[in-house]
């Protein structure tokens, strides 16, 4: 982010994203590359909140408890070597019982304290490495009536039910209204039919998320991208650049103006944007501007007092049924005075491609 960039995203313009049990399990295993330089991608850009719930972290915990003492007991009897290869997940599918199936009383006592201390090492990398919070999502009473309708009412299973509302319901008090939920889990994917679930959740004034699995995420320019494949930093990079600005004009479709222009006669402090056709657009306002690379955010430290349109000040609330070119100043404090922003910032600021819109304050 640029120096000059706002301190503080307002809510207003972060994306937020819910990650499944099974992501979490993949970024700690680092198993597949492309997501695990997503979420590090992501925490850099300052625009998204990576969200998890209590529940979530619950059956992390239990799949790690097994699959770590499923690899202690291997590697302790010597039957993890270079020659063999053990198949971990079909191992753990057929554990109903730790000490009945592997090892014994003896063993299980002998080895589930290094086990405690593993997955609790895991827990911390979640929160401190990848920054991901789940502590404030709650498993509240409310809660019980939805998942129990998602479950009987559809394909999604009885845990997936459950992701699924601690994602949109995390407390009492609060729910999401704009949230996606990441997942490599198909049954989730594929169970969950939009057209058979929002009239469910909206019976619970819910709103429905998106769900997407990390094998087919994809954008409105027609971009795919599967981050269980090998990809380039740049691929990735731009991808979700696309993917986080998309999101930040569909979260905000109310706020937006139009996208910046450099004007070819116009005076470098002067900066330009394209009005939507049907705006209506008002003097004596605060505008937020959105790099087209997610580099800054900018919110105008005084109101825009005057717009021009074509050379003409706009004195009244202009619309137009065309897109039109508009024009404006941005100042700051100096000494108790205001004055126009550094020469640097308005280059910026006035590039082709950035986002204007109206401060949600407004």
């Amino acid at each position: 982010m640029e120096e000059w960039s706002d301190s503080e995203i307002i809510k207003d313009f972060k994306v937020k994203l819910f990650l499944d049990t099974n992501i979490l399990v993949f970024l700690v295993d680092h198993k597949f590359k492309a997501l695990t330089y997503s979420i590090n991608f992501l925490n850099e850009l300052k625009f998204i909140e990576l969200l998890s719930s209590r529940f979530v972290v619950f059956e992390f915990m239990g799949v790690r408890k097994k699959e770590h003492y499923c690899r202690l007991v291997i590697d302790q009897q010597g039957k993890s070597s270079s020659n063999i290869k053990v198949n971990y997940s079909s191992l753990i599918k057929n554990i109903s019982s730790f000490k009945d199936h592997i090892g014994g009383d003896q063993e299980f006592e002998k080895l589930i304290k290094k086990v405690k201390v593993e997955v609790e090492n895991e827990l911390e990398l979640i929160t401190k490495d990848f920054n991901i919070e789940y502590s404030n999502n709650l498993l509240h009473d409310d809660l019980l009536a939805p998942t129990f309708d998602v479950c009987l009412s559809t394909k999604i299973s009885k845990e997936d039910s459950l992701v699924l509302l601690t994602a949109l319901f995390p407390s009492e008090t609060i729910t999401e209204e704009k949230i996606s939920i990441l997942t490599k889990d198909s049954g989730f994917v594929s169970g969950y039919d939009e057209k058979v679930v929002h009239p469910i959740l909206e019976n619970y004034d819910l709103v429905s998320p998106n769900v997407e699995s990390i094998e087919g995420l994809k954008i409105e320019s027609g971009i795919n991208i599967n981050l269980s494949q090998d990809l380039s930093e740049k691929q990735i990079k731009d991808f979700w650049e696309k993917k986080v600005l998309e999101k930040i004009l569909l979260n905000n479709e109310h706020l937006f103006l139009g996208k910046t222009f450099v004007p070819s006669s116009l005076p470098d402090s002067i900066i330009c944007f394209k009005l939507k056709p049907k705006v209506e657009l008002k003097g004596n306002v605060f505008v937020t501007i959105i790099s087209k690379n997610l580099l800054f955010i900018y919110t105008s430290k005084h109101p825009i007092d005057a717009f021009w349109n074509n050379g003409n000040i706009l004195k009244n609330t202009f619309v137009s049924d065309n897109p039109e070119n508009i024009a404006f100043k941005l100042q700051v404090e100096r000494d108790g005075k205001w004055g126009n922003i550094s020469s640097e910032m308005t280059k910026k600021l006035r590039n082709d491609g950035n986002l204007v819109f109206l401060h949600p304050d407004n």
